[in-house]
Parts: structure tokens; sequence; C-alpha cells
């Protein structure tokens, strides 16, 4: 704070990002974000995480704005507050409606461009522990509004897990790690998803495919951080 009102910071550049520091150590919630690339299963990787089919997912279900899961022990029924680019905002939206807001099939509205984000309330645990679990937008989808919101909420977070297709980390995966989320988070758990599609009979196991992973990490990842 004292740093903020220094006469030579004023009008700098850096009063924002001094602003967005306070805000972070200030705010009380663990915030976990999911990231990845389109289609590695992070809405399913968050039911799973939580105990309750409550995001969308599938092949039709892409996750085209940010959705964050808040716990709140004090309800036994999930509602959604949703958050409009213009400023408008809806409160205590059933979940069973959801989809009209969170995934890029939605017939009511153009989710990447007209919605900001959505905030779930939700029993997690059954004490008042603040922390938010967020879905992102695929880090290879063809919005432009995705990969923005993905970083913005990269900036905010206490942890990234980094959810890994079938066919492991790619380049692309390293490129955005290293080159973009590395400048504001560097702390990741890194998780393989989809192992019950590795193929046997191309020699193929979970022994062999975390080797590979941790082969990545260390030669191309912590190498460059």
């Amino acid at each position: 704070q004292k740093v903020l009102h220094l006469e030579n910071i004023q009008g700098m550049p850096y009063a924002d990002i001094i602003n967005q520091l306070i805000e972070r150590i200030t705010d009380e919630t663990f915030r976990v974000v999911v990231v990845g690339q389109f289609s590695s299963g992070k809405s399913t990787f968050i039911n799973a995480l939580i105990g309750k089919d409550i995001l969308k997912h599938g092949a039709e279900e892409t996750t085209a704005t940010i959705t964050e899961i808040e716990n709140n022990p004090n309800t036994n029924s999930e509602t959604c507050d949703i958050y409009y680019r213009d400023g408008n905002k809806d409160f205590g939206i059933p979940c069973s409606q959801l989809q009209n807001y969170t995934v890029k099939s939605s017939k009511v509205c153009n989710v990447a461009k007209d919605i900001r984000k959505v905030i779930i309330k939700s029993r997690i645990f059954d004490n008042d522990m603040p922390i938010v679990f967020c879905d992102t937008p695929g880090l290879n989808g063809t919005d432009e509004y995705h990969r923005q919101q993905t970083l913005e909420q990269i900036k905010q977070a206490h942890a990234c897990v980094y959810l890994i297709q079938a066919r492991g980390l790619t380049m692309s995966d390293v490129d955005f790690i290293c080159q973009e989320v590395g400048t504001y988070q560097n702390t990741f758990l890194f998780v393989q998803n989809f192992i019950d599609d590795l193929s046997v009979l191309e020699g193929e196991t979970v022994e062999g495919k975390l080797q590979e992973l941790e082969d990545i990490i260390a030669n191309h990842i912590i190498r460059i951080q």
C-alpha cells in the first residue's frame, strides 16, 4: 500500500501490477485453476475431484467461458451466478440451466462473447474452507476470448492443475507453459488423463507414459524455468 502511493508510481503501469498483488494477498480464497488443451477432460476431472456431476462434459459440451465452483457448506442444492460482459448479472440460476451459459453449443447466447464468468455455489466440503475450483476453455480453441480468459484466471490462481491428453505433453503445451503461463504461475500439478486409452497392443503402459512426461517436464519446462 505504501509503494502504491509513492509519487513516482502514480500513472505508471506498475500501479496495476501492485493493485493485482494487493488483491491477491488480501484474498483469503484458495484458487485452483484447471487448464489444458481442448478435449483434455477438464470438466470431467473437476466433477470427479469434487465428487459431483455438476459441470457439463462431452464432445458437444465444450466449455466456452470461465466456470468457478465455490465451496458453500450452507447449501444442499447447487445454483449459479452469471456475470455478463456488459456488466449485467443474474443470481440464483438453477444448475439445470448451466449449459445455457457455459458451453459452446448453447442455444441461448454466444457464451464466449456474452458471458464473462459463471460462479457455481456448491457444498464441496462440510466446513467453510474458502476454496474455488476453476474450469477454463481449451487453450487451443479457435475463439479469441479463450486464451485471454484462461490467462486472467492463471494470474489470480494459487495453483494450476495442468491436464494432459492421451497423447501426452506436446510442444504446444510446453510453449504455452514456458512462454505464457510461467510468467504468472510456477505452481503446477501435472495430471495425465485418459490412461484407459493407452494402447497395450502398441506397448504403451502407464509407467512408460509417466516416465515420458517426467522427461519432458525435466528437460523442457523445469530447465527453462
